[in-house]
């Protein structure tokens, strides 16, 4: 009887403190990428004092498609497992990110073949506010729209 009481109990303390790793317990956490899901997410909740990038629209690109990452205050934080993301207008992407306010957003392009690929900025903007919004950002070279939710 003692040894199934305190099995239960190890039982519900390991699940306690995984559950408390997966939703991002510390503001370390909440800074890592969060998993895809089709819709708004709940977990954009989970940004603590941040903000959720849900997912990032081409309205318009160079011919074909942009090879495109997401640079915060000068620091590449999307995608996280490539160099970029290739992306058609049209198209929509899952960012999936919490990111600290107030937040300075690059979009950046790839062209060329390593070693003589050159990266340009598309566009880029601050994110301050604290409402479900979507940020639109454009110049000659190409217009994006990223899903913002807090």
């Amino acid at each position: 009887m003692r040894n199934s009481r305190i099995m239960s109990l190890l039982a519900a303390t390991v699940t306690a403190a995984s559950s408390l790793t997966l939703l991002g317990a510390s503001s370390a956490a909440a800074a890592e990428p969060l998993s895809p899901q089709a819709g708004p997410s709940p977990q954009a909740g989970l940004c603590g004092s941040g903000v959720y990038l849900d997912g990032l629209r081409a309205l318009d690109t160079e011919p074909g498609h942009d090879e495109v990452y997401i640079t915060r205050a000068g620091t590449k934080i999307w995608p996280a497992t490539a160099d970029y993301v290739s992306i058609a207008a049209g198209q929509r992407v899952e960012i999936d990110k919490c990111v600290a306010r107030p937040a300075q957003i690059q979009i950046w392009d790839v062209d060329g073949v390593f070693p003589f690929e050159t990266r340009q900025l598309i566009c880029g903007f601050t994110i301050h506010g604290e409402s479900t919004f979507d940020q639109k950002c454009s110049s000659g070279v190409g217009s994006y729209r990223v899903g913002v939710l807090r």
